[in-house]
């Protein structure tokens, strides 16, 4: 028998000039039924996320959205495990995650997205945080149902607030009708004269009525305890074996057909089935899966025993042991925690533990790591493992770090002491410490290896040759773990391969190599749905096209493509690299549009001025702003002292070639000096390239305004004998030749707007506007 079609219910999910709808009760009025019938009815591509009990906190609940949408949006659950790490160790979660789960949402079909059980997170910050500025985002694109038992759970005022239309289906509404009930008592077979006592008896209530239209022959009911008296009595006339089923079963939120077929009651599934098709005990989902009702589930736990005795421990450490032969680790970890079963948990982690990390599943970890405590924990290398990764994912690098040492000191097993050295290695290497060579090098001759460790770890170890300098090292081993990729078993392996060789072979040299490995890894990450490897190789080919290639036009399309990737491996520090880019080339452009748009943008960003990537982008794109409205010693200050904080010879040359010219402008030639001499100094040691032409057209302007005018005409003239010039380097070469003309008085000013003129069509607008800021005319010396 289907389940009660009810149009009116109906009517108001189809309100399509609503941009949220709220269905709340209490359980058992039929609001998940109303839900489904209502994505039955509806053309439009839906996301359906039924939210579980365990779901409570953050985490747990965006991984169930994240799994409910897979397939409806791609690309979801292989960036989860990164964009949830990178969330975590932000100030604002939510936000992290909403700009993730928008974007992906912005590039899919998803017309409606239904949230059940929304009363289970209801108490989390986060979570209704995370809900608010999802709908009131991704609004009118996309239509949003929650149903919760209460109103408080969901934030619809919020989103009411902020403009969005909300309406609201509620338990009077919800309840059965007169008209409703008699149809639901014909099907189930009930006498006509028992409708109305049953009614009275119910008020209405769908699940009381329906359970109770099956099984009530007009005896006496408890009055405050109709359903559960119903569902004793449709208990106890199914089968023994259907009564096993549902009472091993319980403890799980829903069951299906992988699991029942692994259990003692196979034999059961045309009869749950059959029970699927009336709603009283399942309801049934897509994959195969059935869902018990809550009441009915609440009656059968009830029977089992409360939570910790001994009944309900034994149920869930069973149906643990079927979770996990179906290969459903994470839950497994979860119900052999939950019954404190500690060495199953210890089992399970040792076991699992990294693969569940990797997954986005840490928090289970996490939890099971507390609960396992210090006398298990210290007997077991891979478990002083999983707690070095979670010091790690913490920020708490020193603890991290002795965690991992001990897990090394205690491990006896090659393979498993390589995996740890190798996690071990890449926290030192973002961390820039070279420590990890001395990690890495003990294993690269080890024969025991599996061929995807061992390409990873010579992939590693190049890359930590590459922080230490030693280059030749680094090519050398980077081509071990090229020789590996025809044993990589897939193309997620491929592409972190090829990315490591891309940025090895950009670091030391071989262009051509490193576009090559560049453009194999984006192929393969983007294929695996790894954006964040796909960033971090568009972030090589970038480099080519920047630094070396001076192509401007490729230089933005590269930035774009690693903003894209960002946002969908949900990586903050990938797309501040992106827009950080953006506004240097908006500034040297002088793209004053584009350089306020970008601007609001990073004002979401909580800045650090101490890192590398803003002081070698944001800073000197700031200063430089600063110089073109002629505030040249303001320009001086924000850049005096970060010329020795560069990350390498030629940027710190352009640095202090920067700093001189802007001090030297002010009038501060004592500052000047020195910062002009030490990026000479820097420069003797840096080869052609576009930006040591920059330094030189740079240095020159700033000995020029210091009076040393035939030293600044002398590192002009040797810029176009430099073979790393560009055709944008002459046109700023020609200029400043321009401008010393006519300070020295033998060139009209018409020439002079000229010359900036075509810097501008160069894009190098920026640069215009601060060698127009310099005064018109200045002292020659003799």
């Amino acid at each position: 028998m289907a389940l009660l079609a009810r149009p009116r219910i109906l009517e108001s999910l189809l309100d399509a000039t609503s941009g949220a709808t709220l269905l709340t009760a209490g359980s058992g009025f039929g609001k998940s039924v109303a839900v489904r019938q209502f994505l039955a009815a509806t053309t439009r591509q839906a996301v359906h996320y039924e939210v579980r009990a365990s779901s409570k906190t953050f985490v747990p609940f965006v991984r169930g959205f994240v799994d409910a949408a897979a397939r409806a949006i791609p690309g979801l659950q292989t960036t989860f495990p990164g964009a949830i790490e990178f969330a975590m160790q932000s100030p604002k979660p939510y936000e992290e995650i909403a700009v993730w789960l928008l974007d992906h949402l912005g590039g899919a079909t998803v017309e409606v997205i239904a949230i059940e059980d929304a009363h289970h997170p209801g108490g989390d910050e986060q979570v209704r945080l995370l809900l608010a500025r999802l709908v009131q985002s991704s609004v009118p694109k996309v239509r949003w149902i929650f149903t919760s038992r209460d109103v408080e759970s969901v934030p619809l005022q919020e989103v009411a607030n902020a403009g969005v239309r909300v309406s609201r289906v509620d338990a009077e509404q919800l309840r059965f009708t007169r008209a409703e009930a008699e149809i639901v008592a014909r099907d189930a077979g009930l006498s006509r004269e028992l409708v109305d006592v049953l009614y009275s008896l119910t008020h209405g209530w769908p699940a009381a009525f329906h359970l109770g239209a099956h099984v009530f022959d007009g005896g006496r009911i408890p009055p405050d305890s109709a359903y559960a008296f119903f569902a004793q009595a449709y208990f106890v006339r199914c089968r023994e074996d259907v009564q096993s089923l549902l009472m091993g079963s319980a403890v799980l939120s829903d069951i299906d057909e992988e699991l029942l077929a692994q259990s003692p009651w196979a034999s059961c599934l045309e009869h749950v089935r059959e029970l699927a098709k009336n709603g009283l005990v399942f309801t049934p989902r897509a994959g195969g899966r059935y869902v018990f009702h809550e009441l009915f589930r609440k009656f059968l736990l009830d029977r089992i025993g409360p939570v910790g005795s001994g009944g309900r421990r034994s149920a869930m450490m069973y149906a643990a042991s079927l979770l996990e032969r179906c290969g459903r680790f994470a839950d497994a970890l979860n119900l052999f925690e939950y019954s404190q079963d500690v060495p199953n948990v210890v089992r399970l982690c040792v076991e699992h533990g990294f693969e569940l990390i990797d997954k986005g599943q840490g928090d289970v970890v996490r939890r099971a790591i507390a609960l396992i405590g210090d006398s298990y924990l210290h007997r077991d290398a891979t478990l002083m493992a999983l707690q070095a990764i979670e010091e790690s994912q913490a920020g708490r690098h020193d603890t991290a770090e002795s965690w991992y040492l001990h897990a090394l000191k205690r491990s006896e097993n090659t393979e498993l002491r390589a995996t740890i050295a190798y996690r071990y290695a890449l926290d030192l290497i973002r961390q820039g410490r070279t420590k990890s060579i001395d990690l890495l090098e003990p294993y690269v001759d080890e024969n025991g290896l599996t061929h995807e460790l061992a390409a990873s770890i010579f992939s590693a170890l190049a890359t930590a040759y590459v922080v230490a300098g030693r280059f030749d090292d680094a090519r050398k081993t980077i081509s071990r773990a090229v020789r590996l990729l025809a044993f990589a078993d897939t193309r997620a392996s491929q592409a972190k391969i090829c990315q490591h060789a891309a940025w090895v072979n950009l670091f030391t040299g071989d262009i051509a190599a490193a576009k090559r490995f560049g453009s194999q890894s984006v192929e393969h990450a983007l294929a695996s749905g790894l954006y964040d490897v796909a960033a971090r190789a568009y972030s090589v080919l970038h480099n080519v096209a920047c630094e070396v290639e001076y192509d401007t036009d490729a230089t933005i399309d590269f930035l774009n493509k690693i903003w894209d990737c960002g946002l969908k491996c949900g990586e903050p520090k990938l797309r501040l690299y992106a827009l950080l880019g953006s506004f240097d080339i908006a500034v040297e452009r002088g793209d004053i549009e584009a350089v306020l748009r970008i601007e609001r943008t990073l004002e979401a960003y909580e800045v650090d001025f101490a890192d590398p990537m803003i002081d070698s982008a944001l800073l000197p794109a700031q200063a430089l702003r600063l110089a073109a409205c002629g505030d040249f010693e303001e320009a001086y200050r924000l850049l005096a002292s970060t010329g020795e904080r560069q990350t390498s010879q030629d940027r710190g040359a352009l640095r202090f070639a920067e700093v001189a010219l802007y001090a030297a402008a002010s009038g501060n030639f004592e500052a000047a000096m020195p910062a002009a001499r030490e990026s000479q100094k820097l420069l003797r040691g840096v080869d052609p390239s576009p930006r040591a032409s920059r330094t030189s057209a740079v240095l020159s302007v700033a000995f020029y305004l210091m009076g040393h005018h035939a030293e600044a005409k002398l590192l002009l003239r040797g810029i176009p004998a430099n073979s790393g010039v560009s055709s944008r380097a002459q046109v700023l070469v020609h200029a400043l030749e321009v401008i010393f003309g006519r300070w020295e008085g033998h060139c009209r000013y018409l020439a002079v707007l000229e010359a900036l003129e075509a810097l501008k069509n160069s894009d190098f607008g920026g640069i215009a506007a601060v060698l127009a800021a310099l005064p018109a005319e200045i002292a020659v010396s003799a």
